[in-house]
């Protein structure tokens, strides 16, 4: 239950902060996209911790869908952590 709270004190706070720093004028566009980030983090970190901890292994496909399931989140974590790093060496300019 207290994994729940957290998960949407999280999820709920940054998606909130990042829709808040886009109405601001000018709109704080580095605020928003680090912190739509982090509340896709939040569900991916969600997903993992439901697939490892609530989802009980049934046959052996539960081996191929966690394997395809670490494979798609590696992949968007990677495409996140990307789009920061450009952020952060100033390769993607945002008017």
């Amino acid at each position: 239950m207290w994994e729940n709270i957290i998960f949407a004190v999280l999820f709920g706070g940054s998606f909130a902060i990042g829709g808040i720093a886009m109405t601001l004028t000018p709109p704080e566009f580095t605020l928003a996209r680090a912190c739509f980030i982090f509340a896709a983090l939040v569900i991916l970190g969600r997903i993992c911790w439901w697939i490892s901890a609530e989802l009980k292994p049934v046959n052996t496909m539960f081996f191929i869908s966690l394997i395809i399931s670490f494979f798609v989140i590696g992949s968007v974590l990677a495409g996140g952590l990307g789009n920061i790093r450009d952020e952060i060496s100033g390769t993607v300019l945002i008017n």
